[in-house]
């Protein structure tokens, strides 16, 4: 008899042999993510991860539920969220879901990986009592369809909350010039991503769509993510440090991903916008900053 472990392993070298390999980077499918999934971008995440929760003071949640028993992990990556929350929440059983098996094999007793796609109908058993998504941006073609099937399998009382960081340079100094090559590099995947149909900036409507599927008691909290250590403030110093190694890593990668196929260009065309975006988010001298965005609500 085939056990379900040997199903998964049978399942994850399917999965791997269809990665798709381009300009050195492994992609579980650049027309649906624009991210890759490779050892490099692993260990972005785990940078990522770290990030975050400095900007949330350490907490892994924000939203003020307090008891957890069945707890889903939407695009859960690496899956060091849900292992972390497992190991914090030990009553609680996690489930991570993700398109790729790119997870650890050890994992905590009551945290398990599952590989499926979120947009397709949702076939879990029972309701869980808190959902958890964190940078979807450009995963989905309807983003809102997620909060809607989200809202559908909560118990009552029970929290969604997700957290993206918005891809749209801010100032508030003036330092960053209206001909930035960074700006047009923004407004560029941007264009990409839409033309793709996977918009990478949901996170600018996730409040209206928390409302529009049914949710309440919303509140949404926005963090600034510095480009560089340019900010006197400490906290926002890491930060910048942290998101300027984060941003250096997939730069090209997601920049190859989207402009290749969302606008045709080559892969020339994009080094040397690169360079370019590279050169002043690198620049403290320009104090540009991404907004981090958290938005939860309660099912009613």
């Amino acid at each position: 008899m085939v056990t379900r472990s040997v199903c998964f392993l049978l399942l994850t070298v399917t999965l791997l042999m269809a990665y798709r390999t381009k300009n050195g980077r492994t992609y579980h499918d650049p027309s649906r993510y624009p991210w890759p999934n490779d050892k490099q971008e692993q260990q972005r995440q785990v940078m990522l991860h770290e990030q975050c929760l400095i900007s949330n003071d350490g907490q892994l949640v924000c939203c003020p539920q307090e008891r957890y028993q069945r707890v889903l992990d939407i695009g859960t990556g690496t899956g060091i969220w849900a292992m972390e929350f497992a190991d914090k929440h030990p009553g609680a059983t996690v489930i991570g879901v993700d398109l790729s098996p790119i997870q650890p094999q050890w994992v905590p007793l009551n945290c398990n990986f599952e590989i499926d796609n979120v947009e397709l109908e949702w076939t879990w058993s029972g309701d869980f009592d808190f959902i958890h998504g964190r940078m979807l941006g450009g995963c989905f073609e309807d983003p809102a369809s997620i909060f809607n099937k989200s809202f559908e399998k909560l118990k009552r009382g029970s929290y969604l909350e997700v957290a993206d960081v918005l891809l749209i340079p801010k100032c508030d100094d003036g330092t960053l010039r209206p001909d930035s090559q960074l700006l047009r590099w923004a407004g560029l995947l941007a264009k990409a991503a839409d033309k793709m149909g996977r918009p990478i900036n949901p996170a600018s409507r996730y409040e209206q769509m928390l409302a529009k599927a049914g949710f309440e008691d919303i509140k949404v909290i926005e963090a600034k993510w510095p480009s560089n250590r340019w900010a006197k403030d400490q906290k926002l110093r890491v930060l910048g440090y942290l998101n300027s190694k984060t941003l250096q890593e997939e730069l090209e990668a997601i920049s190859m991903a989207l402009l290749t196929r969302g606008l045709g260009w080559g892969s020339f065309e994009v080094n040397v916008l690169c360079a370019y975006v590279r050169r002043e988010l690198m620049n403290p001298n320009i104090h540009v900053y991404f907004p981090f965005i958290t938005a939860y609500g309660k099912k009613p």
